[in-house]
C-alpha cells in the first residue's frame, strides 16, 4: 500500500482469522518502522468472533511515520498450527 503524502487520511486496518489462529499483524515501512496491528493474541476490544472467525477492527488517526511515507507492507506472523487463510484489509480514508 501506498501512505498518503502528507498524511492526512486516518488508517483503518480490518484483520480476519480462523477462531483457533494465533497471528501478529504489523504495518512495516520502506526504512523498516512498525506499526504494531494485531498481536499474538487478539484484542477483546478491537477482536470479535463472526462464524467461526475472529474480525479485528483496529483504526488509527492519521500516522505520521516520521516522514516515512511511501510504500508500507503489512507483515503477518502465524504462531499456531494447523495451516490458516487470513485477509488482512488496509484503508486510508477522510471520516
Amino acid at each position: 500500500m501506498v501512505a498518503p503524502d502528507p498524511p492526512t487520511h486516518p488508517l483503518t486496518v480490518v484483520v480476519s482469522t480462523p477462531h483457533a489462529a494465533q497471528v501478529k499483524v504489523w504495518l512495516e515501512t520502506e526504512f523498516k518502522s512498525r506499526v504494531p496491528v494485531v498481536g499474538r493474541r487478539q484484542d477483546p476490544t478491537s477482536c470479535k468472533p463472526a462464524g467461526g472467525q475472529v474480525r479485528c477492527v483496529v483504526r488509527f488517526g492519521v500516522i505520521d511515520a516520521g516522514g516515512e511515507l511511501g510504500i508500507w507492507t503489512a507483515r503477518v506472523a502465524k504462531h499456531s498450527s494447523p495451516p490458516a487463510v487470513l485477509e488482512v484489509t488496509v484503508r486510508f480514508a477522510r471520516q
